[in-house]
């Protein structure tokens, strides 16, 4: 068949999970995030606590001791959405290059609407969890404006004004807020969080050498104990580029840039520290372009367990696909709950760095 507009396509209840979220774990797997799911809005994780440690001289009877109770968590989902518009010719150019992209040498003549319905809704996975993942790292709730503006460019009707909550960023608190309000508290609840110097920059802002190193090697020597116990192929750093990319000079510069300080993590090659796989935080466009540059080197040690996105699917999720022949658009809605983090503050450790 031609590539052609495939009609409305809507979507429930288990078509979201087997259309958007399966995938959306795929993708997230080599991220170091772990995906939940739940049919409410909100979901019980637990933890385990910080057991008693100590042994006593035997004596006749129990005693008794803390043995690291599970400690309960809510997490409440959010309600989200995302829209895209294209004009039909985009959109089929877009079909097509999805389509080739997924199935190299695929002759077009061959398509069926399976083919097309597949390429549709990978084209508004892939835009949904960008924002996913700007949001899981950078979300919080009180951020505002600092100018006047419009979401959409030249479409008058998304405008915000200066001091307006922005409605990108603001629906939750992502990992980074939750780690900066976490240092009111004391105790295990204090997310440990480690702050460049300037000597640890150059007067453009950028790292000095070696100092990715030198903070990972603090990060890790720091953490909390139970952080540390856990095997280190189990852990990951999460790092911005900057960061990553400094590390690496330094490696190269060292003769050490070799098989054994990289290793294959869920089928891409990772560079490692103490064997510990370091992973993208791919936040920096963001940073620049709705933070102001604000703290652009990042970076924490955790582990794919403590980090997660909960997908709701429950009756505020659905979407939709669709022809607007008026306005000759192609027009995709996806609505949906959503929350993400971290669950163990003990499992987390962070430095970042000063502003541009």
């Amino acid at each position: 068949m031609a590539l052609e507009y495939n009609g409305t396509l809507d979507y429930s209840g288990e078509n979201i999970e087997e259309l958007f979220i399966q995938p959306a774990e795929v993708m997230m797997l080599p991220e170091g995030v772990t995906i939940w799911t739940t049919v409410d809005n909100a979901k019980n994780l637990t933890y385990l606590g910080i057991a008693d440690d100590n042994v006593y001289k035997r004596t006749k009877g129990y005693m008794g001791g803390d043995s690291g109770a599970l400690i309960p968590v809510r997490i409440v989902c959010e309600r989200f959405k995302k829209e895209m518009s294209l004009d039909l010719d985009t959109y089929l150019d877009r079909v097509q290059r999805r389509l080739l992209a997924n199935n190299p040498g695929f002759d077009i003549g061959d398509l069926d609407g399976t083919d097309i319905e597949e390429a549709e809704t990978g084209i508004l996975l892939e835009a949904t969890m960008r924002g996913l993942i700007k949001n899981m790292w950078l979300g919080d709730k009180s951020k505002t404006h600092g100018s006047g503006g419009n979401y959409v460019t030249g479409d008058s009707s998304t405008s915000f004004s200066d001091g307006d909550g922005d409605r990108r960023y603001n629906a939750i608190d992502g990992i980074w807020t939750a780690i900066v309000a976490s240092q009111s508290e004391t105790g295990g609840e204090k997310v440990k969080l480690y702050a460049l110097t300037n000597s640890d920059v150059n007067s453009d802002q950028s790292l000095k050498d070696d100092v990715a190193l030198a903070y990972f090697k603090k990060m890790y020597r720091n953490a909390d104990r139970i952080l540390k116990s856990i095997p280190a192929v189990e852990l990951r750093i999460y790092a911005t580029d900057e960061f990553r990319e400094n590390y690496e000079d330094t490696l190269s510069d060292s003769d050490s840039l070799d098989s054994s300080r990289t290793a294959l993590v869920d089928g891409i090659v990772r560079l490692t520290y103490k064997g510990i796989p370091i992973v993208p935080m791919p936040i920096e466009t963001a940073l620049e372009a709705d933070f102001g540059n604000s703290k652009r080197h990042r970076a924490i040690l955790s582990t794919p367990g403590n980090l997660f996105m909960l997908f709701g699917l429950g009756t505020h999720t659905d979407a939709r696909i669709w022809t607007n022949l008026d306005e000759e658009e192609r027009r995709s809605r996806l609505n949906f709950e959503f929350n993400a983090g971290f669950i163990h503050p003990q499992l987390i450790t962070g430095t970042w760095g000063e502003n541009a």
